[in-house]
C-alpha cells in the first residue's frame, strides 16, 4: 500500500476562501476583524506559528496587533498587557502562546469572549462537558462541532474530514502526547465520534506496541522522528501536530517521514497551515458577534 501525504494546503485554502469572503462582508458593516498575538520570549516554535499566522491574516485581510514581552517579564506587566487587550474594543480575539510565565494567572485574566484558542477555564469547561458551544464572541449555547476548541485540534479534525478519515466510530486511536493544547481536546473530539482512545506518555512502557496496533496515531510532543517504523503499520493514518527544530535548523514534525513512506502510511507533513486558517475563522466568529 503506497504512502499518502495528507497535505494541509487544500484544507487551508478552502477555509481561507470562506474566511476572506466573511471578512470582506464584515468590513462593509464597519467591522475589521482583528487578532491580537501576545508572545513572551523567543521560542522557535512560537516564532514559526506567529509567522504563519501573520501571513494568513495578511492573506485574508485581517488586522493584527502584536504584543511581545521579554521572557523575564514581571507578573504585573504581563497581566497588565492582557487586561489592555481585554479592554480594547478593536481586538476581537487574543492568541497567547504557551508555555509562559504565570500561565494560570494569565488565562484567568483573559476575557473568555476573546479566547479564540480554547485556553480559559470557561472554554475548557464547554469542551469537557461535551458541548459544541463557544465562549469567544459572547457565545450563548451549542454551535457546530470544532467551533469551541483549540485551533490545532480543530485543524486536525478538518484534515481528517477533508481526506475522508473523519468517521472514526469503532477505530482505535493512539495519542502520543496528552497535553491541554492538542492531545486532550482532540481526544474529546474523536471520542465524541465513537473512537476508542489510548493515551501514551513518558511513563508508558509499550508505546510502539500500542501505536502499531492503532488505526490512527496522533502525535504532538515536539521531538523529531519520535514516531518511527516500530510504531507504524500499513494503511495507518498519522496526524502529526508536533513541532521542533531539526538538525538543519528547520522546523520538523514528530514523524519519521521516510519510515512512513516505506511502510505505506497516510500522514500529515504538517498541520500548521490549517491551524492558522482555523485561528482566523475563530476571530471572524468573534468579530461577527459584535454586530448583534
Amino acid at each position: 500500500m503506497p504512502a499518502t501525504k495528507l497535505t494541509a494546503k487544500p484544507v487551508a485554502d478552502a477555509l481561507t476562501e470562506k474566511v476572506t469572503a466573511q471578512i470582506a462582508a464584515l468590513k462593509t458593516k464597519g467591522v475589521t476583524p482583528t487578532l491580537a498575538i501576545l508572545r513572551v520570549g523567543e521560542r522557535a516554535d512560537d516564532l514559526s506559528y506567529e509567522k504563519g499566522a501573520l501571513k494568513r491574516c495578511e492573506t485574508v485581510g485581517m488586522a493584527v496587533k502584536q504584543v511581545v514581552l521579554p521572557q523575564d517579564v514581571a507578573k504585573d506587566d504581563l497581566l497588565g498587557a492582557v487586561k489592555e487587550l481585554n479592554a480594547d474594543d478593536g481586538v476581537h480575539g487574543v492568541l497567547i502562546f504557551r508555555p509562559l510565565p504565570f500561565e494560570k494567572d494569565v488565562f484567568d485574566t483573559l476575557d473568555p469572549k476573546k479566547d479564540i484558542d480554547g485556553a480559559t477555564d470557561a472554554s475548557t469547561a464547554l469542551l469537557f462537558n461535551g458541548f459544541g458551544g463557544t465562549v469567544f464572541g459572547g457565545g450563548e449555547g451549542p454551535k457546530p462541532e470544532n467551533s469551541a476548541f483549540p485551533c490545532t485540534p480543530a485543524a486536525c479534525m478538518a484534515i481528517l474530514d477533508h481526506y475522508g478519515y473523519g468517521d472514526v466510530k469503532g477505530k482505535n486511536v493512539a495519542f502520543v502526547g496528552s497535553g491541554l493544547r492538542v492531545g486532550r481536546p482532540l481526544g474529546i473530539l474523536l471520542l465524541n465520534r465513537g473512537a476508542t482512545i489510548t493515551y501514551c506518555h513518558e511513563f508508558t512502557e509499550n508505546t510502539a506496541e500500542i501505536c502499531s496496533a492503532a488505526d490512527v496515531i496522533v502525535v504532538a510532543v515536539g521531538r523529531a522522528n519520535l514516531i518511527g517504523e516500530s510504531h507504524m503499520k500499513p494503511g495507518q493514518v498519522i496526524i502529526d501536530a508536533g513541532l521542533s527544530v531539526g538538525a538543519d535548523g528547520k522546523m520538523v514534525g514528530d514523524t519519521d517521514q521516510a519510515a512512513a513512506e516505506k511502510i505505506g502510511v497516510s500522514y500529515t507533513p504538517s498541520v500548521g497551515a490549517v491551524t492558522t486558517a482555523v485561528l482566523v475563522s475563530h476571530v471572524v466568529d468573534a468579530a461577527a458577534k459584535t454586530l448583534k
